[in-house]
């Protein structure tokens, strides 16, 4: 029994959800699987950012609507999009705008585009803390302001 198919390839959105559809189990190309590894292994702040950011900007392309329990797709053939916010909507004469408002589609990519905005404004964040912290070493000598001198040991682990 399967839990899930690696694709060694790179595969579009479409191809990838037809898939699943037609195995029934969850599909991840070469890109996906790379991006669940670093998810794993991310440790430091700025990695978990970064690794986030990038499943991110992997799922914008891959967003779908399903809806229904026979998992009719709202943005499929038909054409059909469900409104589901009243964004830009106004009351009365008080900044009204016309429309319907923002499709679901439309919903996730803004919140998506949002949280982005937010993981990059988080990311610049640590590295300009990162970046303080490094020069009040080098300015202060080390630790607890001591004159500490700086070794590496290089070496190979098989090395004779």
């Amino acid at each position: 029994e399967l839990d899930a198919v690696f694709v060694n390839t790179l595969l579009s959105g479409v191809q990838q959800r037809n898939l699943e559809v037609a195995w029934g189990k969850p599909v991840l190309d070469r890109v996906g699987l790379i991006i669940e590894i670093f998810n794993a292994h991310a440790e430091t702040k700025e990695a978990k950012l970064q690794s986030e950011l990038a499943a991110l900007m992997y799922m914008k392309t891959r967003l779908v609507r399903v809806r229904g329990p026979g998992g009719k797709l709202a943005f499929g053939a038909s054409g059909e999009a469900e409104v589901v916010s009243a964004r830009g909507r106004g009351s009365g004469g008080r900044g009204f705008m016309s429309g319907a408002g923002e499709t679901e589609l439309q919903l996730q990519r803004r919140r998506i585009q949002e949280r982005r905005l937010s993981l990059l404004a988080q990311i610049e964040d640590v590295r300009r803390t990162r970046a303080i912290q490094r020069s009040s070493r080098k300015r202060h000598g080390g630790s607890f302001g001591q004159d500490l001198v700086t070794v590496a040991v290089v070496g190979y682990t098989n090395a004779v």
